[in-house]
């Protein structure tokens, strides 16, 4: 994470004939110039991107050099204005009186999506109930709630936790 000078590095995988590269740096426009500096290909080495970790703009920026690769993640871009959860997310931002960009980047729609299924597993809750929450209560009322399909993310459930033994906040953290 504290590399800034990618060039080793991209020479290094490149010189691997790896089959497939899935990448986290801090400087992820960086690490793909000097990628294709060295040689690199993603046509011949399937390039994987764990969505969010480049702005659209970076995209776009880097658009010939990410042809061919692959962007894996649980929410939808912003960009997919046909989306039933991203016209109500442009319709919260209108309703705000903020700007909504089809360029927000993935967190933007993750967090937008959080604070919506927050507000589904607290609905239930009477107001002297909400006024007690302590952070376990909290993240236990959003388990206890079960599945969440919001047209935004991929469908997810907390309640099946793959780490049983764990503490309500530890499940959070974990799943």
């Amino acid at each position: 994470m504290t590399t800034t000078d990618y060039s080793s590095v991209a020479a290094q995988i490149v010189s691997s004939r790896t089959a497939a590269l899935e990448f986290l740096v801090a400087q992820p426009a960086q690490f793909l110039t000097a990628l294709t500096a060295a040689g690199f290909d993603p046509q011949k080495t399937a390039l994987i991107n764990v969505q969010g970790i480049l702005t659209p703009t970076q995209k776009q920026t880097l658009a010939k050099t990410l042809e061919g690769s692959y962007e894996v993640g649980g929410v939808i871009p912003a960009s997919v204005t046909s989306n039933p959860g991203i016209q109500q997310m442009q319709a919260d931002y209108q309703a705000a009186g903020k700007s909504f960009s089809p360029l927000l980047p993935a967190y933007a729609v993750q967090e937008w999506s959080a604070i919506k299924a927050l507000a589904v597993a607290l609905k239930p809750l009477s107001r002297s109930a909400l006024g007690s929450l302590t952070s376990t209560s909290l993240l236990q009322a959003v388990i206890s709630h079960g599945e969440y399909d919001l047209p935004t993310v991929a469908p997810f459930n907390f309640q099946k936790s793959p780490f049983p033994a764990s503490s309500v906040l530890g499940q959070c953290r974990e799943a």
